[in-house]
Parts: structure tokens; sequence; C-alpha cells
């Protein structure tokens, strides 16, 4: 691949964000896509402009090159693409996008919450699509961000973020070409996927945090969604569901990072507890929780409906595979489900989703 020409799938928040970041830092095409085109016009009615600011090494005006609901349109002559959807998003996204993928192109999932390339492996293959085409994963978000119409507000920007695919050298010599723009330094890749998926840290926060939360998230007053609804016996809960998450990596033959390890290698925030770490981490302190949320809301909410399928659940299923329990988990799964009346556990990544429901665990530990 010669030059980068990015096509950054979903205006929301990250894509907005990367789009401006890579723009500023001069990447030489940066298109915009996204299915409603509501999000969309905020930024082209602004002349296809993104003001970026905040915590973060180049701000300014920055002028996409398209913002556009068109696949096809997007998707003619990149060879880089960025999938920042929800996780519950991605297996639409990569049926829309497969037919226009060649070989040499890159399919980023940014990030990838568990399991994004082996689901995006499995479709590829069952719509008989014969690319050699580079699938990647980040492990998380690269920006603690937000976006209001046409501009970006930058939290902060992790210091460290695992990446993997299915080949560590072709990840490595993909995401180093990315990184002339946007992450330089900071993309870490990884031997397996299975590092980058099971270290899914967005379904240990935003699930329990929301649920524990639901009538604050439903009322008019604004609180820290991370340090404010994560008080000391939420954070709590969020520490039993970790120690599950690093018994489940470890019946895998991954070694996992801790909360605290992930927040002081992400932010440099430490702490004792979850708690400590998690009240000391000061890009957090300006990322609000949702307010104002009817119960239609919540049905959409990506903090349930992204992280309790597309995380939790398939990570419940290896678990049993593995005979580990992970009854913390299991507990946010269940009562996810009860509030929105649906079935998480029949919506989720199953193992026959990911192509693993015939492996052993051997097996999928040499993946």
């Amino acid at each position: 691949m010669t030059d980068l020409k990015l096509a950054i799938i979903g205006a929301g928040n990250a894509g907005v964000t990367l789009a401006a970041n890579s723009k500023l830092a001069g990447a030489p095409d940066v298109r915009l896509y996204d299915l409603y085109t509501h999000e969309l016009s905020l930024i082209s009615d602004n002349d296809n402009c993104v003001e970026l600011r905040g915590n973060i090494d180049i701000t300014g005006r920055a002028q996409l090159d398209l913002v556009t609901s068109d696949a096809d349109e997007v998707a003619n002559d990149a060879n880089f693409f960025v999938c920042d959807t929800p996780a519950n998003a991605h297996a639409d996204v990569v049926r829309t996008f497969a037919p226009f993928l060649e070989d040499g192109d890159v399919f980023l999932f940014h990030p990838g919450r568990t399991g994004a390339v082996l689901e995006a492996r499995e479709i590829l293959n069952e719509m008989n699509i014969k690319k050699s085409v580079i699938l990647l994963e980040a492990q998380t978000l690269l920006y603690a961000c937000r976006v209001r119409g046409s501009s970006a507000t930058v939290y902060g920007v992790k210091d460290s973020v695992s990446v993997a695919g299915e080949d560590p050298t072709a990840a490595k010599k993909a995401i180093d070409q990315l990184g002339q723009f946007v992450g330089n330094g900071r993309w870490r890749v990884e031997e397996s996927v299975l590092t980058t998926s099971l270290g899914n840290i967005g379904m240990l926060f935003h699930p329990a945090v929301t649920l524990f939360n639901l009538s604050r998230i439903q009322g008019p007053d604004k609180f820290m969604f991370y340090t404010d609804g994560a008080s000391e016996l939420v954070a709590s809960f969020i520490h039993k569901m970790d120690l599950e998450k690093l018994a489940v990596g470890h019946a895998y033959g991954v070694k996992l990072d801790t909360v605290q390890e992930w927040l002081g290698n992400s932010y440099g925030a430490e702490g004792a507890t979850v708690f400590e770490a998690l009240q000391n981490n000061v890009v957090y302190h300006g990322l609000a929780a949702p307010s104002h949320l009817t119960s239609e809301d919540l049905r959409h909410l990506r903090y349930i409906v992204e992280d309790v399928p597309c995380g939790l659940v398939p990570f419940s299923e290896l678990g049993r595979k593995a005979n580990v329990k992970t009854p913390h988990i299991d507990a946010i799964i269940l009562l996810a489900s009860a509030t929105l009346s649906r079935d998480f556990r029949a919506e989720g990544l199953t193992l026959e989703r990911l192509g693993l429901a015939g492996k052993s665990v051997a097996e999928i530990s040499a993946i």
C-alpha cells in the first residue's frame, strides 16, 4: 500500500475525532461515512469541516475530503477502512463493505470489543469473499472524546492501545501506516486477537455503571460517568468482574491487564483499588454521563446494547467452555436483559458467530 486513502465508517465520537485528527496530521485522503444522514449533515453543512479541540497535540479546523452516506462512494479506491461504529453494528458494516474490498486493503475495528476479527472473517467466508484483506482490531479507542455538531473535543489520548490481527507481521505493517498520522508510538501490536478481544475494558465499565445508575441517567442532574457513577460499591463490583475476566484469559493462555494496570498504561492513573484508579484518572473528570434518557432511549444506549451482547455474552460463553465461573458477568447480562426486556444472550456474539463453537479450549488458545 502506498498513499493512505482512509475511509472512516461511523460519524460518532470516535469516527469524527479520528477523521479530523488524521486530516490535520496530513493524511492525504480522509473520507467519513455514516448510514444516518443526520449526523453527517452537521458536518457537510459546515463545508465538510470539523473543529478539533481539547487535550491533543494538534487542533484546528479540518476539512474532510468526503462526507457521505453512500457506501460505494466512500469505498471507491479507499485502501484503509476504520470501523468506528458500536460493536453491535459490526456485522452489518462488514456485509455492506465486503464487496468493495480489494487485495491488501486494511479493515480496522476501532475498537473491536470482543471477537471483531473472528466475526468478520466468518462473515467474509460465508459471503465467499476471496480477497486478501488485513483484518485488525484495537482493544480500545485511541481517544477519550465527545462530539457535538461539527466540533470534536478530546479529553485525553491513551498512552498505549493494543492492536492485533490474524498475522502479527501484517498487523504491524498496516498499523504503522496509520501511525504516520495518528497514534504514532501509541499502537502496540499483540501476537493474538485473543489478547485484544479478551482485554475488552468497556464491557466492565459501561453496563455496570449504567445499570447501577439508571435513575440518575433518566433524571435531569448532570454527573460524571466514570468518577461519580462508579461509587466504591460499584467499583468493587467491577473489580469482581475483572477477576472473572482474568480467570477466563488465564484459561486460554492469555495474560490480561487488571483494570488498574489498564488505567495506568492508558492514562497514567494509579490507585490501590479500582475506585481509587478511576478517581485518579483526570481524563475521566470531564466525561459526563447521559441524562434525560427515556425508557426508549435506554433501549438504544450503546453502553448496554453494545457492551452486553458484544462483550459480556461472548466472554461468558468462553468461560463456560473452559469451566470458568463468571457469576458477576452473568448477573449483568441477566439484569440488562430483564431491564430492557431483551434476550441479550440470544442476540449476542455467540461462539457460533465467532467460529469457535466446534473448537476445544486448546484450539481456541492456539489462535
